[in-house]
């Protein structure tokens, strides 16, 4: 019987480590969990960074209208995280409605100021963490892409991007 419990006690102590070295970076320190809200917005600026496309030609940043949707939306403190993230490169301006974005008064609907309007769903709490992005133009260019991120120390790394049918922009605008 003794060598049937010191089993299970190896066998408990063996998954034990193995579940803490699991919730450990490389260097063996413990990682924020992907649904912290800095995760969150850090994920957010490494999804567009990789998706969104460059403007050689304007000296001005690219207009970026984000419509989140999800459940709870990222707070303000949040927000300036990614537009801090993306300055350089992109205006960016967080929308509470998608069609706060679009000129309807205009054929195909248009986003306002020549730009984009991203619409970002949540970013899976499990590995693999996925971002669905949608992009759109006008109502008859919206593209969509699941985005494959991968964590690391302190960083987000875009993996993967599958071209996706849009669902979400083109059934509320």
């Amino acid at each position: 019987m003794a060598g049937v419990r010191g089993t299970r006690r190896l066998v408990s102590l063996v998954a034990l480590v193995a579940l803490v070295g699991s919730a450990c970076g490389d260097e063996g320190e413990p990682q924020a969990a992907p649904t912290s809200v800095e995760a969150v917005a850090d994920a957010y600026v490494a999804v567009l960074d990789a998706m969104l496309p460059d403007d050689p030609v304007s000296e001005d940043p690219v207009v970026v209208y984000v419509w989140q949707f999800v459940e709870n939306p990222m707070s303000l403190d949040d927000q300036v995280v990614v537009i801090d993230g993306l300055a350089e490169q992109f205006d960016v301006r967080f929308v509470d409605q998608a069609d706060a974005a679009v000129d309807p008064d205009t054929t195909l609907v248009p986003t306002r100021d020549d730009g984009l309007l991203v619409g970002l769903g949540p970013v899976t709490i499990d590995a693999p963490h996925t971002v669905r992005i949608e992009i759109y133009t006008s109502e008859v260019d919206i593209d969509a892409y699941l985005v494959t991120l991968v964590r690391g120390d302190d960083t987000w790394t875009v993996m993967a991007q599958e071209p996706v049918d849009p669902e979400v922009l083109g059934a509320v605008i």
